[in-house]
């Protein structure tokens, strides 16, 4: 009790002390506390009551910012528990945001799961007609691309804009405690195992193993990764 009524003194001196010698930053320091910590987890609830009036299945999650939700009726969509996802400017810490997080479903078919604590920022999650799943914990950076179709045929070209079927799509699983870099894209097929870690602006559109560190386009595994390894930034 006496230790938190110290560090309760503590943080009041030093905002005093900010406040005395740069008062109009420290009023703007203020407001931008108030509207992220505030009217951003206040409006959350309103985004997760929509995502739930769409059909999905929506746990104790935290939408900062507008996301962009749009489901297939009959379609799954299980997000659980401690999850956030970031649409909005203000919370992302580690770069701009190009657009708010994207839930897309398009047939019956289709099925999103998020697990516990994942993180997204500006992710973009379509499923055309198959399973995407993102397992516990994973972090994912700003302006990432996951998806389960190419949405157009390769070849030949007069079917490109016309590509009614489903054979091209296929399942995308993401493992647990994953960290997906800056500007990845996440490409039909694609799995990636556990604690895996993919470059900034990478291309995966094959199979990742568990515990290693992948880079390029197409993603490439360049080393394993252990308890040892040193800490990576984007």
């Amino acid at each position: 009790m006496i230790k938190n009524i110290v560090a309760y003194l503590t943080i009041i001196k030093k905002a005093f002390s900010a406040f005395s010698k740069q008062p109009i930053p420290f009023f703007f320091f203020i407001i931008d506390k108030f509207y992220d910590s505030i009217i951003l987890n206040f409006a959350s609830r309103i985004w997760c009551i929509e995502g739930k009036l769409r059909g999905g299945i929506i746990g104790k999650s935290m939408f900062l910012g507008k996301p962009m939700l749009k489901f297939f009726p009959t379609s799954k969509v299980l997000i659980k528990d401690g999850s956030t996802f970031i649409s909005s400017q203000r919370r992302c810490n580690s770069g701009t945001l190009y657009g708010p997080c994207r839930i897309q479903t398009h047939s019956q078919k289709s099925s999103i799961f998020i697990d516990e604590g994942v993180s997204l920022n500006g992710t973009s999650i379509v499923s055309r007609s198959a399973s995407i799943s993102i397992g516990k914990e994973t972090m994912i950076a700003p302006n990432c691309i996951i998806t389960d179709s190419p949405f157009h045929r390769l070849w030949p070209p007069d079917q490109r804009l016309n590509y009614a079927d489903s054979d091209l799509d296929q399942d995308v699983k993401i493992g647990s405690r994953c960290w997906i870099a800056l500007g990845c894209l996440i490409l039909p097929g694609s799995i990636i195992g556990d604690n895996s870690v993919i470059g900034a602006r990478s291309v995966v559109s094959g199979e990742i193993p568990p515990n290693s560190l992948a880079i390029g386009s197409p993603a490439k595994v360049i080393r394993m990764l252990d308890e040892n390894a040193a800490e990576l930034s984007n």
